[in-house]
């Protein structure tokens, strides 16, 4: 399998990180809400109170990490948050890690502009 093939694969398992999950793994927030989703949790995590927040996320637990890698299956994202107990920060690590998966596919397979060229024979 050449690189490009390499590179598709890649795009389409980041892909999955996007889909709904089963409802039975749906995330259940303290809120009410319930989260199939990273961009459900993204958008979720921008208006999370605090109080909420800080139910999820402590000293002795991440939640969203948790379900992150158990359900969602994204073990970079998961450790990621596991590295931080902020709100903001998790919010912007969850909030990129979506931009980075709906990245148009010809943007990413763009070439540099500095690879050097072959040069033409005169």
């Amino acid at each position: 399998m050449g690189l490009r093939g390499l590179v598709l694969k890649k795009e389409e398992k980041m892909e999955k990180f996007l889909q709904d999950v089963p409802e039975h793994n749906y995330f259940w927030v303290l809120s009410g809400l319930k989260l199939k989703n990273l961009v459900e949790l993204a958008g979720a995590l921008e208006t999370m109170t605090d109080e909420v927040f800080n139910y999820h996320v402590n000293e002795s637990k991440n939640d969203f990490a948790c379900w992150i890698k158990e359900c969602i299956k994204d073990t970079a994202l998961a450790e990621a948050l596991l590295a931080t107990k902020s709100k903001k920060d998790i919010a912007k690590k969850v909030k990129d890690r979506v931009a980075e998966i709906q990245k148009p596919k010809a943007e990413i397979q763009k070439p540099k502009k500095d690879v050097i060229q072959p040069k033409k024979k005169r």
